[in-house]
C-alpha cells in the first residue's frame, strides 16, 4: 500500500508543486499589500478575496485531478498496465482515494493555519491588541476544549472522509463501467453517466431522508461506497481490455 501510495504521489507531484506555487504567489501579494494599508482602505479586500478563491480552486483541483488521473489510466495503455502488476487492484484504487483524501486534508489544515496567521496580520493593522500569533493558537484550542467542539470537529472529519471515499468510489465505478463493460458500446459513456447521476441522487436522498440519524446515513453511504469500490475492482480485474 505504501509503495503504491508513493507511486501515486510521484505522479501528482507536479500538480502539488503548482498548487503550492499559486498559493505562495497570492500570499506574497497579501503580504505586499495588507500590512501597509489602513483597515479602512478598500484595496485590502482584493488580496483577501484572491486568497479565498485560490484556496477553493486548489481544493477542487485536487479532487478533480484524482478523478481525471483514474480516467486517463483506463484510456491509455501506459496507464492501465499499472493494473496488470502483481499489486492487487483494490490496493491501487484505495491508494488513489487515500491520496486525494490526505492531500485535501493536509492542504486544508495548512490553509487554515495560513488563514489564522493572515487574520492576525489583519488584526494588527486594525489596532487589535489581542496578542501575537504564538498566543492566538493556544487560545483557540482552549476555547475548543471548553466548548466541547472537539467531538463535533472529529465527527465532521469522519464524515468528510466518508464523503471523499463515497464520492470517489461512485465516480470510479461509473468511469470503470464506461471503460470496461460498456467500452466500444453505443451510448456507453451516456449510460455510465446516467448510472453515476442515479447513485448520486440515491446518496442525496439518504442524506436528506427525514428521521434518519447521521450515524445510519453515514453507514449507508459507506455501504454504497464499498459496493461501488468492489464493483470497480472486479471490472478492472476481470473486464479490462488490453
Amino acid at each position: 500500500m505504501l509503495t503504491t501510495l508513493k507511486y501515486e504521489f510521484m505522479k501528482n507531484r507536479v500538480l502539488y508543486g503548482i498548487s503550492l506555487g499559486i498559493l505562495a504567489i497570492v500570499e506574497l501579494v497579501y503580504l505586499a499589500i495588507v500590512p501597509f494599508r489602513s483597515i479602512k482602505d478598500h484595496t485590502i479586500v482584493i488580496p483577501i478575496f484572491l486568497l479565498m478563491i485560490a484556496g477553493l480552486f486548489i481544493f477542487f483541483m485536487l479532487l478533480f485531478n484524482g478523478i481525471t488521473m483514474f480516467s486517463r489510466d483506463l484510456k491509455s495503455k501506459a496507464g492501465y498496465l499499472v493494473y496488470m502488476t502483481p499489486v492487487p487492484v483494490p490496493s491501487i484504487l484505495l491508494a488513489k482515494i487515500l491520496l486525494v483524501f490526505l492531500s485535501s486534508v493536509i492542504f486544508g489544515l495548512g490553509y487554515l493555519l495560513l488563514g489564522i496567521a493572515d487574520f492576525e496580520i489583519l488584526g494588527s493593522i486594525a489596532g487589535d491588541a489581542s496578542g501575537d500569533f504564538a498566543r492566538f493558537i493556544p487560545e483557540i484550542f482552549k476555547m475548543l476544549r471548553s466548548s466541547g467542539a472537539v467531538p463535533r470537529i472529529a465527527g465532521r472529519f469522519v464524515r468528510y472522509a466518508i464523503s471523499v471515499f463515497d464520492f470517489l468510489s461512485i465516480t470510479y465505478f461509473s468511469i470503470a463501467l464506461g471503460n470496461t463493460l460498456l467500452r466500444g458500446k453505443k451510448a456507453g459513456a451516456m449510460i455510465s453517466f446516467i448510472v453515476f447521476v442515479a447513485i448520486v441522487i440515491l446518496n442525496s436522498f439518504i442524506t436528506n431522508m427525514a428521521g434518519m440519524s447521521n450515524l445510519v446515513a453515514s453507514i449507508l453511504h459507506v455501504v454504497i461506497g464499498i459496493l461501488c469500490f468492489l464493483a470497480t475492482s472486479w471490472m478492472i480485474t476481470k473486464k479490462i481490455d488490453l
